[in-house]
């Protein structure tokens, strides 16, 4: 969700390289990653808000004018307000539907890790349900499996192998070495 953001990935990696620790280099990470989701979750706060609260207003906001749209009709300016805060509402409803979906896969994660058993009926209900029968290709429907295949793997072949732009690094940091010579 973060990603999708114009200037999200600049602004962390300002946020990285301003914090300064001294001390090992494991303790110099793990500071710089604590003070990181600090950082991380007062932007989400700022950025989006509560994203629950800020969908039931916008729902309150349009029932209002459609209570009113029932009464009179409405003006441009009310129209207009509408149109906008139905764009807003679809943005809202589709930010809490990625958030649940993050939260949903960490929770998956973590769970199969305690319980094997638990990630692995979760996994073969996935692998089951992964089936492309028909895939709209260049605006035309196809159900060739042969073709799904080849464009399905182009697409991720492409993805893969973008070119992402900044990464946090190590730079600066210096690792200790462990020397074969003291081994027996």
């Amino acid at each position: 969700m973060w990603l999708k953001l114009e200037g999200f990935v600049e602004r962390a990696k300002h946020w990285w390289i301003s914090y300064q620790f001294n001390g090992t280099l494991s303790f110099i990470f793990a500071n710089k990653l604590k003070a990181l989701k600090i950082d991380l979750k007062e932007w989400n706060k700022q950025s989006f808000g509560d994203i629950r609260e800020n969908k039931n207003i916008k729902w309150l906001e349009i029932q209002e004018l459609d209570r009113l749209q029932e009464v009179r009709p409405l003006s441009e300016e009310e129209q207009l307000q509408r149109t906008v805060l139905v764009v807003n509402l679809e943005r809202i409803i589709l930010q809490e539907e990625m958030s649940w979906r993050q939260k949903s896969r960490a929770l998956w994660l973590r769970e199969g890790d305690r319980s094997t058993k638990f990630f692995h009926s979760i996994a073969n209900s996935h692998r089951r349900n992964n089936n492309i029968e028909v895939l709209k290709i260049e605006g035309m429907e196809c159900r060739d499996e042969e073709v799904i295949k080849y464009h399905v793997t182009d697409v991720f072949e492409k993805l893969l192998t973008e070119q992402v732009e900044w990464r946090p690094t190590l730079d600066g940091l210096v690792f200790d070495t462990i020397e074969m010579g003291g081994c027996s």
